[in-house]
């Protein structure tokens, strides 16, 4: 199984797992090695076809954007800076976790005893 195949798997299985109490927020980006689908519209056929990623509202699809220096999008900014986080070296190496509450955290290797945890 490939690399993004694995963490869609996950996030699918996260969704499963937590139902209605967990929503995943996919941020695609080109900057890492131009390895994201050229188009919002090709990333949403992938991501909701072929890697079974989680429907609204259990999955929310950003449009592509930047996540890497000033001009990330500033969602990304706040909580990278909340959190005290690193840019992402690669896809899918940056994750948070925001609580209902609205506290972001960086989640451990063991995301879903983190997002337990927040519950």
């Amino acid at each position: 199984m490939r690399r993004d195949e694995e963490e869609y798997a996950s996030f699918a299985s996260l969704s499963e797992r937590f139902g209605d109490d967990l929503t995943v927020v996919l941020f695609p980006s080109g900057e890492f090695g131009g390895q994201e689908l050229a188009t919002d519209e090709k990333i949403k056929e992938a991501a909701y076809g072929r890697f079974a990623f989680p429907k609204p509202p259990r999955g929310l699809l950003m449009s592509k954007g930047l996540v890497l220096g000033e001009d990330a999008r500033e969602a990304w900014k706040i909580m990278q800076s909340e959190t005290g986080a690193p840019e992402p070296g690669w896809n899918f190496k940056g994750k948070f976790l925001v609580s209902k509450e609205g506290k972001v955290s960086v989640p451990s290797e063991d995301v879903a005893a983190d997002i337990q945890a927040l519950l």
